[in-house]
């Protein structure tokens, strides 16, 4: 019985119920963990538990759309707060559950239950039930655009967008900002931080500018660059960490066919170097009490700051370590 199908148990076993209480069935019978699905009576919240046998560390809960945790001594609880998120809700138990489920001791379950939790709450500040919006989508074709053009796949750790750090990829020395801009739009940078143009800990940062037409027929989807960066990864060492880094960027393939509406075409592709007077702003150009800066740098104002794209290819061979 696959989860969906236990759901529809489940609201069955509430119908017969009268009085407030909770209906719960064990999932993965022949698992020696306790994962069970559940539904609260008399309003029908849908929850996720785990018992561990053992009590859960002390751990700042993170407030997620969609549910909230509760830790309670060896169990810890997930609630469904918005039925817009029950696909979500199963795909994030079922993952959790079969990855839990790979534990060899109860201590081993708990940190591996936290750890896909905080994973998937990554996930969630970056995507909503009807998946990334068009922003979202043209930035992560851009920054996979680059892994294929120029990253080495053994040094995918690199890429550091999927973490919410300042910088998307961070290299030995330097670090590379992408900005994927559609052409239907006035060309202009998007800077989401005082810190992302900040290039005191990134050594030398380039900000890589890729010029896009967003289109309905003519070039290459979302999830066809993804497909081909998957066929790349096939059988490599690295290959789990690209998926959950791509995870980690708000990307799920229960999404497929709405990315597959949106095909791009490369136009242009520009490489600067933030360097003294480049037009920015960085934290130390803040008075103290403002943060969490956003803006916008005209590209024409960026053009005596431009570079040949072969200036950043000699980076990635400069130190043999990164050498595909």
């Amino acid at each position: 019985m696959n989860l969906s199908q236990i759901w529809k148990a489940l609201e069955q076993d509430v119908t017969e119920v009268h009085d407030f209480g909770l209906a719960k069935r064990r999932i993965l019978p022949k698992s020696r963990l306790d994962f069970f699905l559940g539904i609260l009576t008399p309003d029908g919240t849908k929850l996720f538990e785990f018992e561990a046998g053992l009590p859960f560390p002390s751990v700042e809960i993170e407030l997620t759309r969609g549910f909230v945790t509760i830790i309670e001594d060896t169990k810890i609880t997930l609630k469904l707060t918005h039925e817009s998120y029950l696909d979500f809700f199963t795909s994030l138990i079922d993952d959790i559950s079969s990855y839990t489920n790979q534990a060899t001791s109860k201590e081993q379950a708990m940190h591996m239950f936290l750890s896909r939790l905080q994973q998937w709450q990554l996930f969630l500040r970056r995507c909503s039930p009807n998946g990334l919006g068009e922003e979202a989508q043209r930035g992560l074709f851009g920054e996979l655009y680059f892994i294929r053009s120029y990253l080495p796949l053994e040094k995918i750790e690199a890429w550091q967008g999927p973490r919410l750090l300042p910088h998307d990829f961070q290299l030995p020395g330097f670090a590379v900002e992408v900005k994927a801009v559609s052409t239907k739009l006035h060309q202009k940078l998007k800077i989401n931080s005082e810190k992302q143009l900040d290039d005191r800990a990134a050594g030398t940062l380039y900000i890589y500018h890729l010029s896009i037409q967003p289109g309905k027929s003519a070039g290459e989807s979302l999830t066809d660059l993804i497909d081909a960066l998957r066929d790349r990864f096939t059988g490599h060492a690295l290959q789990s960490q690209f998926e959950e880094l791509l995870f980690l960027s708000g990307y799920s393939d229960n999404h497929r066919a709405h990315y597959e509406k949106i095909k791009y075409t490369i136009r242009n592709e520009s490489v600067y170097l933030v360097r003294e007077g480049f037009p920015r702003i960085t934290e130390l150009d803040l008075l103290q009490g403002i943060g969490d800066v956003s803006y916008t740098i005209a590209t024409a104002s960026c053009t005596p700051f431009a570079v040949p794209i072969s200036d950043l290819k000699l980076r990635f061979s400069e130190d043999s370590s990164w050498k595909a």
